[in-house]
């Protein structure tokens, strides 16, 4: 169990389609689109932009979720890859002079800098410090695969409001968070990204009274008066791994642009063998199986490694170059690369969690 002075923190798809820079003088563009997956702490969700003013209410509503104090990560599926433009020699006109890590307390700072970074082909971080105001964004080529080596425990209660009454904060007299009632003796309070959670925010998919099995770190912290408080961080994130069994869900090949923000999609399809769905298994080992249906007589054994993001497996359709991981969590894998042959294309290779 960990200890530690407390210091009071106030909390307040589908297969993509392609998506080019949009011109919005001329109207030949109004029906282009793009997909964005994002991540809202441990939710993932994806959506569908076909303007950019639909782009300006999602960044918002990505600032909007960091200032509730939580992490949001988000990637678009149709943006160019930096690496591969300048390997073939282009310098895409945006890049080169913009950062990939932001602090501000700007949000249209921000915002504009987001937008630079996922037409990188970048995955995007963002959080808010609500003491300072200040946002902080980071950007990455590769999925980031840091294993959690956090020691998680489980609590099985009721979702309550706590009041936190006696403290002397002459703005704030009084403050109802969440809290997780576990019996007479234990209410643990929920905390999350550093921030407690207020009880007119609320937490996702829960309501109060209702039970619910919430994992954790257990922290005892005090209060002004040294009354020790009991605290559940929830700031917990599964470990990407690619060790797992994966469906194989879609294929796109784009053609490079030039230069262009977007890449221009020329295929994209919905794999199957014979009718049936097709599935990969990476094991912890290094061996890895493609299995089509649930026949274990049309599987085929192979390898896979994986170093500094990037993924390579001797399988049937992935066979060849090494991909790179510009997406990893839980429930989807997205990887892509460049065609040995055809140096013009790029081809992104979707997997969802299997559920067989």
């Amino acid at each position: 169990m960990k200890y530690a002075q407390f210091i009071l923190i106030f909390a307040a798809m589908l297969c993509a389609t392609a998506c080019q820079k949009i011109d919005k003088t001329d109207p030949i563009y109004a029906n282009q689109s793009c997909t964005i997956v994002y991540t809202v702490d441990n939710s993932e969700s994806r959506t569908l932009l076909k303007s950019e003013s639909e782009w300006d209410a999602l960044l918002n509503q990505f600032c909007n979720y960091a200032e509730e104090g939580k992490s949001v990560t988000f990637h678009n599926l149709n943006s160019h890859i930096t690496d591969v433009y300048t390997s073939k020699g282009f310098i895409p006109s945006k890049e080169g002079t913009t950062p990939t890590s932001i602090t501000t307390s700007n949000r249209e700072e921000l915002k504009a800098w987001m937008r630079k970074m996922e037409q990188a082909g970048k995955t995007v971080n963002i959080t808010y410090d609500r003491n300072s105001g200040v946002w902080s964004g980071r950007a990455y080529a590769n999925a980031n695969m840091n294993e959690d080596t956090t020691v998680y425990t489980t609590f099985h209660g009721v979702i309550t409001s706590y009041s936190l009454t006696g403290i002397y904060i002459p703005s704030l007299p009084y403050l109802n968070v969440m809290a997780l009632y576990v019996n007479a003796d234990t209410t643990l309070l929920l905390v999350r990204n550093n921030y407690l959670i207020e009880a007119e925010t609320g937490l996702e998919s829960y309501q109060i009274g209702d039970t619910a099995t919430l994992s954790g770190q257990l922290m005892v912290i005090e209060d002004l008066d040294s009354t020790p408080l009991l605290v559940l961080d929830i700031t917990t994130t599964n470990p990407a791994t690619v060790v797992g069994s994966w469906q194989y869900t879609c294929l796109i090949e784009y053609a490079m642009g030039n230069g262009l923000d977007y890449l221009n999609m020329v295929t994209q399809s919905i794999p199957e063998e014979n009718g049936n769905n097709i599935y990969f298994t990476f094991n912890s080992d290094g061996t890895a199986t493609r299995t089509v249906g649930n026949s274990s007589t049309l599987s085929v054994s192979g390898n896979w490694s994986l170093e500094n993001g990037h993924f390579c497996c001797d399988l049937p359709d992935m066979s060849g170059d090494c991909w790179d991981i510009v997406w990893l969590t839980s429930s989807t894998m997205i990887i892509t690369r460049t065609d040995n042959t055809n140096g013009e294309a790029i081809y992104q290779m979707m997997l969802e969690q299997a559920r067989y």
